[in-house]
């Protein structure tokens, strides 16, 4: 008896928890074959996709899974934002790949059976922050580890750029010696430090660390070169290096020269801009010649959908 007891008290606990999730579930197909996720959440959707895509996103739908939205700028695949709609909850999951390696994070909005515009530009707000949060987190959590890995500095074996796609990047500075891209990363630290500025503040951002490890050059053995034998070193090193190559460095020097006092409005900071144009001055290269090169780029950039 006392067994019986038991188990019908456990049935009708499982009962209480799975009727009203069937009921949801139910409602979902009610819903959803009259309106499909991306018209229910169509500002939703818009408002994510011009923060973090540019508005460059397109949106994939499963006719075996309406429940699923997939979101993917084509030119740009190393991100991908999935919607999962379930019992009135919507779960958004950003996967982002930089460098090989992912970030997947998620999270979850309840409660949004019948979700006004309001809610849905606050929710996609909400969920834009957090992931450029995170995004700019893990460049620098990937960016660190390339700057401290143990393997920076041996030599590049040859790859295909299409089993590796950092390749084109390493690729870029294989005709250099070892000493020239160390003075490349030299030249960074000058300018980033110029205003006294901390090493260890200088070496942590993002631009970098991305070019030591496209460089596949260890800061240590720069920071000893540069301690020996000084600016004179960087100078004699750069003088002759070809103008695609100092393009690609004066792209990724331009970001320590800046401050982001407000987020996402950088201001150039005086001593930083003036170390930056007198250091490329001295490698015969204007402060016109660098503004027509980085204007080129910006119009490439736009030519093919990239700014």
């Amino acid at each position: 008896m006392t067994v019986t007891l038991i188990v019908l008290l456990v049935v009708l606990f499982l009962a209480l928890l799975f009727i009203p999730f069937m009921r949801q579930i139910a409602k979902d197909k009610v819903e959803l074959s009259q309106t499909t996720l991306p018209q229910k959440f169509e500002t939703l959707f818009a408002t994510i996709n011009a923060g973090l895509m540019g508005g460059n996103g397109e949106l994939t739908t499963f006719d075996d899974e309406p429940r699923l939205v997939n979101m993917m700028d084509h030119s740009h695949p190393n991100m991908l934002i999935q919607f999962y709609y379930s019992t009135a909850n919507l779960s958004i999951t950003l996967n982002y790949k930089f460098f090989q390696k992912e970030l997947v994070w998620k999270k979850d909005y309840p409660g949004l059976r019948n979700i006004t515009i309001f809610q849905q530009k606050d929710i996609a707000n909400d969920f834009t922050f957090e992931s450029s949060k995170r995004i700019r987190e893990h460049q620098q959590n990937v960016s660190s580890e390339g700057l401290n890995s143990p393997y920076a500095s041996t030599p590049m074996v040859e790859t295909d750029t299409d089993e590796d796609p950092t390749a084109i990047l390493t690729g870029m500075y294989r005709s250099l010696t070892l000493s020239q891209k160390q003075s490349i990363a030299n030249l960074m630290y000058m300018i980033g430090a110029a205003d006294s500025c901390s090493e260890k503040s200088v070496i942590e951002k993002q631009s970098f660390g991305m070019q030591l490890m496209t460089m596949r050059v260890k800061w240590d053995d720069c920071k000893q070169q540069y301690m020996k034998y000084g600016e004179q070193r960087v100078f004699e090193d750069l003088k002759n290096i070809e103008e695609g190559i100092m393009t690609q460095v004066i792209l990724a020097i331009l970001p320590l020269v800046v401050d982001e006092v407000i987020p996402g409005k950088p201001v150039p900071n005086p001593i930083r801009e003036r170390k930056f144009f007198e250091s490329f001055a001295k490698l015969g290269y204007s402060e016109e010649k660098i503004e027509n090169m980085v204007q080129k780029i910006m119009l490439l950039s736009q030519h093919f959908g990239m700014g």
